[in-house]
Parts: structure tokens; C-alpha cells; sequence
């Protein structure tokens, strides 16, 4: 009777060791949040960043989802002409001023937009797929392969970049598309020196050492232990590719190897507005602001995104 009376008080003392260990675990997931839970609420707080993003989005909506819908409620277009209001400022009628042939500032500026914001994107998507791939494949396999790699990297940065302009803009009639490529293809070298580095520093840790003397193939090692590890500085990183890509835009339109008009981008608008800024100061001042403002919130975000990713920058603005 007595080894019965033990056995029941030795099994409900258990089943409430049991029940206090798994209360323990589950305030100690409560208390110690994940690390995106953690970042995001670093993000949260970070009322600079999220300004950034407020206005870029609503740069983006009023380029790529309402440009259509302003124009045909006030009644202009970006590619009307009207030679007896040329270089005529602000107005009832157009909004932002007329340029020197009499299209709609405001229009162009909204359609201008889209060509920009797209290069931006797109050129930057294509950065940080060639630059995440040729990164990692240096890092994780080193030696002939990283020599190679890098010696080809080298190589094109040691090729001017004014002339890859120019025998780009020979060759191919520079449009969106083959801007867009053309700056993609040539601009993923920096990142995948980061990336590559990255790859160095985390294929090294232990836990990747126990995956692969296990037998896990090349592969999931690659997707499911590294890369993860590199996404967070991924992340920063693209905000400020776009940023700079729009930049580049910019600049090769202003030199005139960009898209050509009558297509319009802020940077050719800028470029075409410089030889009349006595006519119509604001055919300067507009698209300038505009690439400022879209560039300097891309740089921002990019700015809070290291502050939020970064456990190490947490705190630190």
C-alpha cells in the first residue's frame, strides 16, 4: 500500500515538473522574441524610416497607379503639344508649367516616373540575383573558383564605365529595356563582394560544419543554412541599389546616352530643361526634386533597414 501511495505522489510530482517546464518554455518564447520579430519592431519605431516609406509609396502610386487617372481629370497629356504656351509656368490649366514645345510638366513628370522607377527596379532586381548567385558561389567553394570570379569582377571594374556607355550606345539604340539591362549586367559586382564575404565569415560556423559532416547535399546547405544568414544584408542593401541605379539613370540622360527622348524620364527632362532654365526655371526645379526626394528616401530606408537588421545598430540613431 505504501510503494502505491509513492508510485501516485512520484507521478504527479512529474506531470507537474512536466507542467512548469513546459509553462517555462513557453514564457521564455514570449519573452524572447524571434530576430524579424525583433527588427520589425525596431522598424516600427523608427519614425524616419517609416516616413521614407510613406512618401516613396506614395511617389510610387501617384507614378505607376495614378498617373493615368490625374491627367484624364485634368484634362492633360504628357505628349500634346502646344508651341503659343511655351515655357508658361504654373497655372489652372497645367499645374507644374508647360516645357518648350507646350507639353503638360505635370504629365510628363508622372509618366517620367514610371520609366525611372522601373529602371530602378528592374536593373536592381537583376543586381542582386547575379550578384547574391556569382557571391555565393565564390564564397562557399573559394579557391580556383573565387580566384576565377574574382579575377573576372576585377576585370570589369577596371573597364571605364563612360566606355561601356559609349559602345553601348552605339551598338544598341538606348531605350528602358536596354538600359535597364545594360546597368544590371555591369553594377552587381559590389554586392557580390559583400555577399562573397559574407558567405566566408558564415560557412565557417559550427552548426554549418555539423550540416555537412551529416552528408546534407551542396544545395540545401546553401539554401537553408547560409543564404538565410546573407538576406539580412541583402535587404539593406537593395534600397540603396535602387537608389543608386536611378542615379545612374539620371546621369546618363543628362549626358545624353540615357533614354531618349520623346520618351520621358526625369533624367532626359533635366538634361533638356538645362539649355532653357532662363525660359522656365521650373522645367529645372521640378524633375531635380523629384529624383531628390525619391533617391534620398531610398537612402534613408536602406539606413533604417541596417538599423532594424543589424542587432549591433539597434538603438544606435
Amino acid at each position: 500500500m505504501a510503494e502505491l501511495e509513492q508510485s501516485v505522489i512520484a507521478g504527479v510530482s512529474s506531470a507537474s515538473q512536466r507542467a512548469r517546464a513546459r509553462q517555462a518554455r513557453i514564457d521564455l518564447e514570449r519573452e524572447s522574441p524571434g530576430y524579424w520579430a525583433t527588427a520589425f519592431y525596431a522598424l516600427r519605431r523608427d519614425r524616419l524610416t517609416l516616413s521614407a516609406f510613406a512618401v516613396l509609396l506614395v511617389m510610387a502610386l501617384l507614378c505607376v497607379a495614378l498617373a493615368g487617372p490625374i491627367t484624364n481629370r485634368l484634362g492633360v497629356s504628357p505628349t500634346d503639344t502646344d508651341p503659343f504656351i511655351s515655357f508658361e509656368g504654373p497655372s489652372r490649366e497645367h499645374i507644374l508649367g508647360v516645357d518648350e514645345v507646350g507639353r503638360d510638366q505635370l504629365a510628363r513628370l508622372l509618366y517620367g516616373g514610371r520609366v525611372s522607377l522601373g529602371i530602378g527596379f528592374f536593373a536592381a532586381i537583376i543586381i542582386l540575383t547575379l550578384g547574391m548567385a556569382v557571391g555565393t558561389l565564390a564564397g562557399y567553394y573559394g579557391r580556383l573558383v573565387d580566384d576565377v570570379i574574382m579575377w573576372f569582377i576585377n576585370t570589369i571594374n577596371s573597364v571605364p564605365f563612360i566606355l561601356l556607355l559609349l559602345i553601348v550606345a552605339l551598338l544598341f539604340k538606348p531605350n528602358a529595356t536596354t538600359l535597364t539591362i545594360f546597368v544590371g549586367l555591369i553594377s552587381w559586382t559590389n554586392i557580390s563582394r559583400i555577399v562573397r564575404g559574407q558567405i566566408f565569415q558564415v560557412k565557417g560556423m559550427e552548426y554549418v560544419t555539423a550540416a555537412h559532416a551529416i552528408g546534407t547535399p551542396t544545395w540545401v546547405l546553401i539554401s537553408r543554412h547560409i543564404l538565410p544568414n546573407v538576406i539580412p544584408v541583402v535587404i539593406i542593401f537593395s534600397a540603396q541599389v535602387i537608389g543608386g541605379v536611378i542615379l545612374i539613370e539620371s546621369a546618363l540622360s543628362f549626358l545624353g546616352l540615357g533614354v531618349q527622348p520623346p520618351t520621358a524620364t526625369w533624367g532626359n527632362m533635366l538634361n533638356k530643361a538645362t539649355s532653357y532654365f532662363t525660359l522656365g526655371p521650373h522645367l529645372v526645379i521640378w524633375p531635380g526634386l523629384f529624383i531628390t526626394i525619391t533617391v534620398l528616401c531610398l537612402y534613408v530606408i536602406g539606413d533604417g533597414l541596417r538599423d532594424a537588421l543589424d542587432p549591433t545598430m539597434r538603438g544606435a540613431r
